[in-house]
């Protein structure tokens, strides 16, 4: 009996210890919800999915569900799967079973850490007698991207204990559940180590790029037990960063280490009794050793130091400009496509894959309505073309511009002129994507199809020009931070401040993780911005606090009080159209050379005052104080950083607006509000851009002004000679013609 129970025992640890298989929905994959829709006699649809170097993998399946037309010819057709681009698997397509489940185990030999491709291609006929239209609307295979899915087992590795090692230890590919702990020394921490842990979490984030990340903090406890050698001596089974001086993690390292730690100092270790997780330890003989080591950490992003330590004599920053760190573009200034990491594309066969330009846009560009951003493409395409093949521009996915792509015999453009307002591009990231769709010049039922020669090629040399711009914006505004983070990234955050009302560890770990979210968008860390206890009025605030901790002198312009007893929630009540007409807006117009705007729509409010709270809602604020600073503030009632947490997510993140959001933690969309009035901020246009810009726009107006000019200068000459001939002289007669 005593065998049985040890058996099972063992059993149960060995459950334990096996690492859960890993589901991945093709819908995961995915950047839209849609499903996989494969047309025409021949078409392909990519996905990607991760790897992680931090597992060993020990199978791989594809489980798929599909559905294709009852017509097509099971001799000719199929349904092919590619890994990295090597054919694993493929299925006949049977008129007389037209809905499929099918299982795949995929060689793992093909898979390699990072990100992998699963190309799923379909070659689709109707008939293997005649010939076939190729784009016949019967010729369709669909896959259902939920009921698909990915299994990966896999067993954790043990680490390797290297700094350089640390992008792929915190890499995108590790896991959507990806949790980390940040040991501080202490139980109220001081605003030096809020800091160091902004700093820490900011490296984390760029790390972990688009992915989420949990952390966690608490104040580390030395384990005694292991041999004085042991490097760290630490417990847990996460991945782990120490951070402290060196006389505060004296108990909690080994005495080599501690030795070691002479200067700024970071060391990688594998975790004691669980080598598949690290500890780094982040520390210094002094404060300023430890934030110079945190610095060090935040900008380690490539494979150096090969190390398991290094000691950082000195952090040298370059001076950046705003948006600096991004691809971000200038005003009246030219790229090439190559600036933003454009490679040269050919567009092959009859459906191509699309080519993409990724710019941000700043968030406080301002410029009238004419403004017009313009591209010099150099492009080619090959001969045997029909005239009405064209290539279609796209801006964020809405249709821009068409080219139309007319010789049959093929021509090439070095400098092909495009022009679209500078206002289909919105403040932050933005996508030029570029979409072909040749047409062979030879077609009908029994025609030679030469799909593989249907070529056009974009260049990275093509260029792109932004006018002229004014810098001027309209604040508060949520969806201009979640898209830029404007004004708080400006100067890499020397204007910014995030204040924590007290060292609540919900409110610190929410205030670090909203500056990680930062971070991703400045793609840099905000070494320039402070985080405190105490507000500071020269700057933009982030203020992040319990809703018991919330200070009403916080909260002076806000456009609700939540601390308040009685509470003046909003509910929308209905809508009031806006049309300025009066004589004065249309000398405005007339001297800006605007025409009469559509009438605006302003949502009524009505304020219901109440007792009620936040409940399980969580709150952000967005106001303008008097000296047009901006605050905004992020409360909740309790669970404080699971709700900032899943704000900083992208599915709620994009969803920001207006200066009022409400969201629950977990919750797929957020509620929001624009209650307060917007105030302008930045210097807007300077005399000389505004006289440009109109007499861009109205050049009737320029020579009006010129012929002014003309005639002003003649008559002051005839002035000036006038007086010149009473005064010297008087007596002189005029000279007769």
């Amino acid at each position: 009996m005593k065998a049985f129970i040890r058996l099972m025992f063992l059993l149960c640890l060995l459950q334990t210890a096996t690492a859960k298989p890993l589901v991945l929905p093709l819908a995961s994959m995915m950047t839209r919800s849609e499903a996989i829709v494969l047309r025409q006699v021949t078409d392909d649809y990519v996905l990607h999915f991760p790897v992680s170097s931090r597992r060993h993998l020990l199978a791989a399946r594809l489980h798929l569900d599909f559905t294709h037309s009852n017509v097509l010819v099971g001799s000719r057709s199929q349904l092919r799967v590619q890994i990295n681009g090597v054919t694993v698997g493929q299925w006949r397509l049977q008129p007389q079973e037209t809905h499929r489940i099918v299982e795949l185990s995929l060689p793992t030999t093909l898979l390699v850490p990072g990100y992998n491709e699963i190309r799923l291609a379909a070659a689709l006929h109707y008939t293997d007698v005649h010939c076939e239209d190729p784009s016949s609307p019967e010729l369709w295979l669909e896959i259902n991207p939920v009921k698909s899915h990915l299994t990966l087992e896999q067993e954790p590795a043990s680490i390797r204990p290297s700094l350089a090692e640390l992008p792929t230890l915190i890499a995108p590919t590790v896991g959507e559940d990806y949790a980390i702990r940040l040991l501080m020394p202490g139980t109220d921490l001081s605003e030096r180590q809020l800091s160091w842990g902004a700093l820490v979490t900011e490296g984390i984030a760029l790390r972990r790029d688009y992915a989420p990340f949990r952390l966690a903090l608490a104040s580390p406890v030395p384990a005694t037990d292991l041999p004085a050698d042991t490097a760290v001596r630490l417990r847990g089974n996460e991945d782990t960063i120490l951070i402290g001086t060196r006389e505060q993690l004296r108990s909690l390292l080994g005495e080599t280490v501690h030795a070691r730690i002479r200067n700024a100092y970071l060391g990688l270790f594998p975790l004691p009794q669980h080598p598949e997780h690290f500890v780094l330890v982040v520390s210094g003989t002094t404060p300023e050793e430890v934030e110079r080591a945190g610095r060090a950490f935040a900008l380690l992003n490539f494979p150096l130091p090969d190390s398991a330590e290094t000691l950082v004599e000195d952090v040298e920053l370059d001076t950046l400009l705003d948006y600096q760190a991004i691809p971000a573009t200038l005003p009246d200034t030219t790229f090439r496509f190559s600036h933003f990491g454009f490679e040269t594309h050919t567009f092959q066969g009859i459906r191509p894959e699309p080519a993409a330009v990724d710019l941000f846009v700043p968030g406080d560009w301002f410029a009238p309505e004419s403004a017009q951003v313009t591209l010099g493409l150099h492009l080619a395409y090959s001969a045997g073309l029909r005239r009405d093949s064209f290539l279609e521009m796209r801006i964020n996915g809405v249709l821009e511009r068409a080219i139309q792509l007319p010789e049959e015999s093929g021509a090439q453009y070095r400098d092909y002129r495009l022009s679209f307002p500078l206002r289909s591009l919105q403040p932050g990231h933005n996508r030029i994507s570029f979409h072909a769709y040749p047409a062979p010049a030879i077609t009908g039922q029994c025609g030679f199809f030469p799909y593989d020669q249907l070529k056009i090629t974009l260049y990275d040399d093509s260029r792109i020009h932004f006018p002229a711009v004014g810098r001027q914006t309209e604040l508060p505004d949520l969806a201009l931070l979640a898209r830029t983070g404007y004004p708080y990234l400006m100067q890499n955050g020397a204007h910014t401040q995030v204040v924590v009302a007290t060292s609540d560890r919900d409110e610190i770990l929410a205030a670090w993780q909203l500056l990680g979210k930062l971070a991703r968008i400045n793609r840099l860390p905000l070494f320039a911005a402070s985080i405190g206890f105490t507000p500071d009025p020269r700057r933009h605030q982030l203020i992040i606090s319990r809703l018991s901790h919330l200070k009403p002198a916080w909260l002076q312009g806000a456009p609700v009080d939540p601390t308040a007893t009685w509470k003046d929630w909003a509910y929308q009540s209905g809508w009031h159209f806006l049309q300025e007409n009066g004589w004065r807006k249309r000398l405005e117009r007339w001297l800006e050379g605007l025409d009469t705007p559509p009438a605006r729509a302003q949502t009524r409010y009505a304020r219901v005052r109440q007792s009620g709270g936040l409940g399980e809602e969580a709150l952000a604020l967005s106001f303008t104080r008097p000296d047009r600073r901006l605050t905004t503030v992020l409360t909740a009632e309790q669970g404080l950083y699971p709700a900032v947490r899943s704000l900083t997510e992208p599915g709620l993140w994009s969803q920001l607006q207006g200066d009022t959001a409400l969201w629950k933690t977990g919750a797929k969309r957020l509620h929001w509000q624009q209650l307060g009035e917007k105030t302008q901020v930045g210097p807007g246009f300077s005399p000389r851009l505004w006289l440009t810009f109109h007499f861009e726009r109205h050049p009737w107006r320029w020579l009006g002004a010129i012929a002014a000019l003309v005639i002003l200068f003649t008559w002051l000459t005839h002035r000036r000679l006038s007086r010149f001939k009473k005064k010297h002289h008087p007596d002189a007669e005029e000279i007769a013609p």
